[in-house]
């Protein structure tokens, strides 16, 4: 269709999918620079990331370090596979600079993707052989984790602008609002059930809350003529639109960054798996506590990651491969110098850090959070590696990659926990 042409919107299908934006004029919309976007990020992601270690922190003083293993395997359950059938599509849609899909697109085929994942968890947890109170506790978790993954699509919308700001705002409202629920769930009741419904709980707010933190320029640029007031033209912007030939083109495009998603967190949760089966959930409690500290250094590396994908997406797609090369350039030195960093820090102060921060059986394993953080920095370089590949919209070739880490990662974790511990857990993550 002629970019000229006009679109007629209806309540039943908001635009045909072949519509071509044009800014609206009575809501004009500006994107924030790279560095204004990864500050915003920064604030954003390292208060959702602090709060996100506070949940464990508050398990460990409140529960103790059994419950915050029990906690992170409900984590690690339902992480894959939502990872999956996420497809990475806010990846896509931030990446999307010719808006080839519609936000609706996007939107029916998470939902119909977070269904599919939410069914799934109950055959998990019996052929995994969990009791009633564990698979409570999983499907609880994966209610927050699929809010969580509809929020995702939001982000991706307003990644898509460079309108950080929007996110960040509602990522630190999770953030708060996780921690601060939980605490008092646990205070009343000293059950982790009602503490993960607690932590559930902030995930489907922000959820409820997304027509307002995403904003109605961004709607209104997305979709000018929109019918109704701000609020009815937010809602029916995010109708998703069940159109099958687009759905499968996303499900192409989305299949092999979804495989490369589940890869990833299988990876990153082998540990995990190790851990609960050959030593328990006292030592997956402590080893997750140690991983969720570099978390936070993480989420400054996601941060910058959010920030600089589209702006990179745009240097790649219009061929300016210097201005491309010179922001990944930088953003791998700062992945290097925050692992150095790290390492210097669990060196002169982990056991310190450990006791204050949880309680003194996690300071027993010093040399653990050392290794914890020299792979950590090799992660914040695999991470910015990963985000020029799929601003690069370079999905496949993610895949073999990730399956040869996968298996690397399973063999040596399943051959050196039995004899080693944590710390052979943490080498062969």
């Amino acid at each position: 269709m002629p970019k000229s042409e006009a679109v007629s919107v209806s309540p039943d299908r908001l635009k045909p999918a072949a519509a071509v934006r044009t800014p609206a004029a009575e809501v004009p919309l500006k994107a924030l620079s790279l560095r204004r976007n990864f500050s915003w990020a920064l604030v954003g992601n390292g208060v959702f990331a602090v709060c996100q270690w506070g949940v464990l922190a508050v398990l460990a003083k409140m529960l103790g370090a059994t419950d915050v293993g029990r906690f992170a395997l409900a984590l690690a359950v339902t992480a894959p596979v939502i990872s999956l059938v996420n497809l990475n599509l806010r990846s896509i849609l931030a990446t999307d600079t010719r808006r080839e899909s519609e936000f609706g697109h996007y939107v029916a085929l998470r939902l119909a993707g977070t269904g599919l994942a939410f069914a799934i968890l109950p055959l998990l947890c019996w052929i995994a052989g969990y009791g009633v109170p564990m698979t409570a506790l999983i499907l609880i978790v994966g209610l927050g984790k699929v809010s969580d993954a509809l929020n995702d699509i939001a982000f991706g919308l307003v990644e898509l602008h460079e309108r950080l700001d929007r996110s960040s705002r509602a990522r630190a409202f999770t953030g708060v609002v996780s921690i601060g629920a939980m605490t008092v769930a646990l205070w009343l009741s000293g059950s982790l059930l009602w503490g993960a419904v607690g932590w559930s709980f902030a995930h489907i707010a922000t959820l409820l809350a997304s027509p307002f933190w995403i904003g109605k320029d961004i709607f209104a640029e997305d979709n000018p003529g929109l019918p109704g007031g701000e609020i009815k033209a937010s809602l029916l912007a995010m109708m998703p639109q069940w159109d099958i030939r687009h759905l499968t083109q996303l499900v192409r495009l989305g299949l092999p960054l979804g495989a490369v998603m589940l890869l990833g967190s299988l990876s990153i949760n082998m540990p995990r798996y190790a851990i609960e089966e050959y030593l328990g959930s006292e030592e997956l409690g402590i080893y997750s506590g140690m991983v969720y500290l570099l978390m936070i250094v993480q989420m400054v590396v996601l941060a910058l990651g959010s920030a600089a994908t589209p702006r990179l997406a745009k240097h790649y797609a219009a061929g300016d491969l210097a201005s491309f090369w010179g922001v990944l350039g930088r953003m791998l030195a700062l992945a290097a110098t925050a692992g150095a960093v790290a390492v210097v820090v669990a060196a002169v102060a982990g056991p310190t850090l450990l006791t204050w921060l949880y309680t003194p059986e996690f300071a027993e394993y010093p040399d653990v959070l050392i290794w914890v953080a020299a792979v950590a920095g090799i992660d914040f370089i695999g991470t910015f590696l990963g985000v020029a590949m799929t601003s690069m919209r370079r999905f496949r070739p993610q895949l073999p990659l990730m399956l040869i880490f996968l298996t690397v990662t399973t063999v040596l974790c399943y051959w050196l926990v039995p004899s080693y511990g944590l710390m052979g857990a943490v080498v062969g993550s």
